[in-house]
């Protein structure tokens, strides 16, 4: 697609024709692209700006990366922030103070998850493990569940014992889903700890939880 044809789009009312132009800025060089997408970012339209969002993902620039910081902030829709976070994530471990932050000022479960997702792929078990602990502290139980669930990343790390650890406090948990994902996790980390409390699950009242433990096996 032409460059004058990816303007034209990009001004149409048309989200189908604004989103394929957004697609064909790919084939752009940063210089050309990172404008380009940027200005799409105050479009009402909330997939517009999540196409921009994960366009300049694939651009990384220093202009985009504070494009991205800003979007991660401060755009209206939980949807656009989750997706600035996947984005930022690109650009690597600069983009960690900034993801750490959004956590802290952000509690929508999508943007939790999608740090949670994103860090999960850096080397930095301080980070996670913090992350997991503040998963841990949220209401919805799905955010709750993949914090334990992330704590599997943590198996051999520096952050082992405190991983193992707060699965086991979670092992009691009166959740049956969560006591289910902790079933699920505690594999990873051999140990007498670990087999005593997979032990008592697989004693467990809830038979989705005894089934966790006997798929941990396979």
């Amino acid at each position: 697609m032409q460059l004058d044809e990816v303007k034209i789009l990009l001004d149409s009312e048309n989200p189908q024709k604004q989103m394929s132009a957004i697609t064909a800025l790919r084939q752009y060089e940063d210089t050309i692209a990172v404008p380009l997408l940027a200005s799409q970012l105050n479009d009402p339209e909330f997939i517009i700006r999540s196409f921009a969002t994960i366009g300049l993902g694939h651009k990384r620039t220093p202009e985009g990366f504070e494009v991205l910081v800003d979007v991660l902030q401060n755009d209206r829709d939980a949807n656009v922030r989750s997706e600035a976070a996947n984005s930022i994530s690109r650009y690597g471990k600069q983009a960690l103070p900034y993801l750490m932050k959004a956590v802290e000022v952000d509690d929508h479960w999508l943007l939790q998850l999608s740090v949670l997702s994103v860090v999960s792929e850096f080397d930095c078990p301080d980070e996670l493990y913090t992350l997991c602990e503040r998963a841990l502290e949220h209401a919805d139980p799905v955010v709750q569940c993949v914090g334990l669930e992330h704590l599997g990343y943590l198996q051999g790390s520096k952050r082992h014992e405190d991983a193992l650890e707060t699965l086991l406090i979670w092992a009691e948990s009166e959740n049956w889903n969560l006591r289910k994902q902790v079933a699920l996790t505690l594999p990873q980390f051999k140990g007498m700890f670990s087999e005593n409390a997979l032990a008592r699950l697989r004693q467990d009242e809830d038979y989705r939880v005894v089934a966790a433990t006997l798929e941990g096996l396979i």
